[in-house]
């Protein structure tokens, strides 16, 4: 299926939900505010996503299918990604979130 032509797109998010200890760190982090004033969708900097009433914080995914085992990986990135922001910042308490958009051109 050819997607480029087409004016709708589905895009997986993979992260965390943004909790006031996630965005206490994050606001205590030159790394992180270095991060946000060059953002980089292809990159694999972590972004922060508005879903519903709150926020998430992650990356979207390349692939629109995936393994099980891979959403495990993605998952340790992401995790590893937030503890470089957020050295003192415990995540082993973190749900894991994977969101679909439909993105509409």
């Amino acid at each position: 299926m050819d997607v480029a032509n087409q004016p709708i797109k589905a895009k997986l998010f993979a992260g965390f939900l943004m909790t006031s200890e996630i965005r206490m760190h994050l606001n205590k982090s030159p790394a992180w505010q270095n991060a946000q004033l060059t953002p980089d969708e292809n990159s694999c900097e972590l972004v922060e996503m508005r879903y519903g009433e709150g926020y998430s914080i992650g990356r979207y995914l390349a692939e629109e299918q995936l393994a099980l085992s891979e959403i495990k990986d993605y998952e340790i990135a992401i995790s590893q990604k937030l503890q470089e922001y957020c050295p003192k910042l415990e995540t082993g308490h973190l749900k894991f979130y994977i969101y679909s958009q439909i993105f509409i051109y």
